[in-house]
């Protein structure tokens, strides 16, 4: 039988509650099944927290006051990863496939595809700091680039929709900019990142210090 509110008290209530909340971690984790087939799959936990609001002054401000925590967090951007777990992954292997000179391969775990797309705009955020001399062709680059970090993020979201709920309140009058802003007391449900981070550290190809066999786009061997 369902559970009755006006039939138990207040201990039981709580212990339905705290099933309900539980529950909701372990449909969550089901909804994740995609992620089965990810290598990462083997640290992935959940927990929860509260619904997040306001900045971060460690990812934003200025430039020079956030660029180390950008660097950091996306430090481990490119890993390697074995044949095995890329055909878990369904890849396809044809001459195009990124190589390392050992015979790995080079990967991204999308979240970090998604975080450098997030950097990525908050960087033009402050284009004449960051790209002070860019040529028109960078500048159309640019662009291209921006589109598609956009859609990225856009797809992302909609796909791992967050439908926690927050409340607006009047925070000044409806001259005042802003007027209003979001609140909430709600809870939500998030990956422990902490274990993706450690995780792709340990297997993370550090910037210029790997080496890559040559694609089959090179003319030159030696500019791989």
């Amino acid at each position: 039988m369902p559970h009755s509110y006006t039939s138990v008290n207040a201990n039981q209530r709580q212990a339905v509650l705290q099933h309900t909340v539980d529950m909701h971690c372990v449909l969550f984790q089901s909804a994740a099944e995609p992620f089965k087939n990810a290598p990462v799959n083997e640290v992935l936990s959940y927990e929860r927290h509260s619904l997040y609001f306001g900045e971060d002054p460690k990812f934003t401000g200025a430039p020079q006051d956030v660029d180390e925590a950008w660097d950091y967090l996306l430090e481990p951007i490119n890993i390697h990863t074995s044949r095995e777990e890329l055909e878990m992954a369904h890849a396809t292997f044809g001459q195009d496939i990124v190589r390392l000179t050992n015979g790995e391969y080079v990967s991204v775990l999308s979240v970090h595809h998604e975080l450098h797309c997030l950097n990525a705009l908050r960087m033009n955020i402050f284009h004449d700091y960051y790209f002070p001399n860019a040529t028109v062709e960078e500048e159309e680059y640019n662009i291209s680039h921006m589109t598609h970090c956009v859609d990225t993020i856009r797809r992302s979201l909609m796909c791992k929709a967050d439908v926690s709920i927050y409340t607006a309140y009047w925070i000044g009058d409806h001259n005042a900019l802003p007027n209003k802003e979001l609140r909430s007391e709600s809870e939500t449900v998030c990956v422990n990142w902490e274990a993706i981070s450690a995780w792709s550290r340990e297997r993370s190809l550090p910037r210029n210090k790997y080496k890559t066999r040559p694609g089959p786009f090179e003319t030159d061997p030696l500019g791989a």
